[in-house]
C-alpha cells in the first residue's frame, strides 16, 4: 500500500466500526445526529442546518487531499449494518510538539457503549499506520 492511498484513502476498522473517511452522500446522515439537540448540548458548534451539515462534509473532503495533512476526518459506522452513527476527528494542533487533539459525537443512543470502543481505536491506531500517516504529515509541516 502507497503513502497516497494511506493520505486519501483512510480507514480504521474495530470488531463492531468501521472509521472512514466522509463521502459527499453522508451529509443527511450528518445531519441527523448534527441537529439533535441532545448530542450537540455541550458542543461549541450547536445545532447544525442542513446546509451546515453540507459544509462540513465539503470541508472534511477537501482535507483529504492537502499536504501536509493537518485534519482527519471520520465517519463511524456499524460494520454489520454499514450505517453511519457518528463521527470523529483528529487534528494535529502543533507540529512542532507532535500535539494533536481528537474529538467525536455520536447519535444519542450509540454513545456511551460505543465511545469505549472509538478511543481504543484511535489510541493504538499504530497497527492501522494512522500514526505513521499523521508522522508523516507533521513532518511535512516542520
Amino acid at each position: 500500500m502507497n503513502d497516497s492511498y494511506l493520505m486519501n484513502n483512510l480507514t480504521l476498522p474495530t470488531e463492531r466500526l468501521v472509521l472512514r473517511e466522509f463521502p459527499k452522500g453522508d451529509w443527511q446522515a450528518v445531519y441527523e445526529y448534527a441537529s439533535d439537540p441532545e448530542v450537540v448540548h455541550y458542543m461549541l458548534w450547536g445545532l447544525n442546518t442542513e446546509e451546515e451539515t453540507r459544509d462540513f462534509i465539503k470541508r472534511a473532503m477537501a482535507s483529504y487531499e492537502k499536504d501536509p495533512r493537518r485534519e482527519y476526518q471520520f465517519a463511524v459506522t456499524l460494520e454489520e449494518e454499514n450505517r453511519l452513527i457518528g463521527s470523529c476527528g483528529l487534528c494535529v494542533s502543533n507540529p512542532d510538539h507532535q500535539e494533536a487533539w481528537i474529538g467525536y459525537y455520536f447519535n444519542w443512543e450509540e454513545h456511551y457503549h460505543l465511545r469505549i470502543e472509538y478511543h481504543q481505536v484511535i489510541l493504538t491506531s499504530r497497527t492501522n499506520n494512522l500514526t505513521r500517516t499523521i508522522d508523516q504529515s507533521m513532518n511535512r509541516l516542520s
